[in-house]
């Protein structure tokens, strides 16, 4: 999808209705009149590709035109995709029973095809796993993700019940390090780490988060969850965790862990990993890898070759958007 397909497809499923809410909102923040908002949206939309719900995330009404322009958008995110990540290589990665055959050195759990699993090889599985975590192959944000008890059920009722809810990738649970377990013990908090891989095959980290569960088994941001940004050389927590509908935090809701306390554990043995992840398959270059951080060493999740662009930009960390890294980078933007 090109850039100007992305932008009138956005343009025909605009939801006015919040477009309006979001002007109000901001409007009153800055205190202008809401027409002035809506005006300002429409501009930012067509010169910098941002839409409703990105111009209130990275609050473009408080951002001068210089801060704007450094502003990663939908429509920039998609279009630098397809530049660098070639569309077969990338579906691969992105279907997460190929992305564990592909990348198995690096994930350090049991897993299974339901799919194409044997009723004995599904029976050992559940034998070893009675309580395990089953997830659609192309599911995103953490949506269709379920966590099996198979108590008072066969392997054969799991694997037929499973696989007509397409949950056919099984995984074994994963016990996080304690630091995260303070942080938030009902979900493993998880670190998103975006990388590029440059012209000349090195992996360039552009920035990474972690991504912390409040209030489900899930992390993800879209999913009710928070972010803080990560100090790449120190792993350090920034001060303060931001959610996706703009609250933030200098503590967790739930447990009272402060954010600015911690450090990432193992966090030079998670630059390492996606550093030589992301050489695995160089026709993806540009991606976003989540890690689960155990009490020895750093596990992969998943990867997303059209990540989350507006986890490294949220206002509570930042006024300035990753485009000039890009470039640090020699990407085309």
């Amino acid at each position: 999808m090109t850039r100007l397909q992305y932008y009138f497809r956005r343009l025909k499923n605009m939801n006015h209705g919040a477009m309006l809410t979001y002007a109000k909102a901001c409007a009153r923040e800055r205190r202008v009149p809401t027409l002035f908002i809506l005006l300002d949206m429409v501009f930012c939309s067509i010169r910098y590709g941002a839409g409703s719900s990105e111009y209130t995330l990275f609050r473009f009404h408080l951002l001068n035109g210089r801060q704007r322009a450094t502003m990663f958008t939908g429509s920039r995110n998609v279009a630098f995709a397809h530049r660098y990540n070639e569309r077969p290589a990338a579906k691969r990665v992105d279907n997460k029973v190929t992305f564990s055959e592909l990348y198995n050195k690096f994930l350090g759990r049991d897993w299974l095809n339901a799919e194409t699993a044997t009723l004995a090889e599904a029976e050992a599985f559940i034998a070893a796993h009675p309580v395990f975590f089953a997830k659609p192959p192309d599911g995103l944000c953490g949506k269709g993700i379920k966590k099996i008890s198979a108590e008072g059920k066969t392997a054969r009722e799991l694997l037929d019940e499973l696989k007509a809810e397409q949950c056919t990738l099984w995984d074994e649970p994963l016990i996080q390090h304690d630091t995260l377990n303070t942080i938030y013990p009902e979900a493993v908090n998880t670190v998103r780490v975006m990388t590029f891989l440059d012209d000349g095959g090195t992996a360039r980290l552009i920035g990474a988060v972690l991504r912390i569960g409040n209030g489900a088994y899930v992390d993800n941001f879209a999913s009710g969850g928070l972010a803080a940004l990560i100090d790449l050389e120190t792993g350090k927590l920034s001060r303060l965790a931001q959610s996706k509908t703009g609250e933030t935090y200098d503590k967790h809701p739930a447990t009272g862990a402060v954010f600015g306390n911690i450090t990432i554990p193992h966090w030079d043995a998670v630059k390492s990993v996606v550093s030589e992840a992301a050489l695995i398959e160089p026709k993806v270059r540009y991606v976003g890898w989540d890690v689960a951080i155990t009490a020895t060493t750093p596990v992969l999740i998943e990867c997303n070759p059209l990540p989350d662009y507006g986890l490294l930009q949220l206002p509570a960390h930042t006024d300035t958007g990753i485009i000039p890294k890009l470039k640090l980078f020699g990407a085309m933007v």
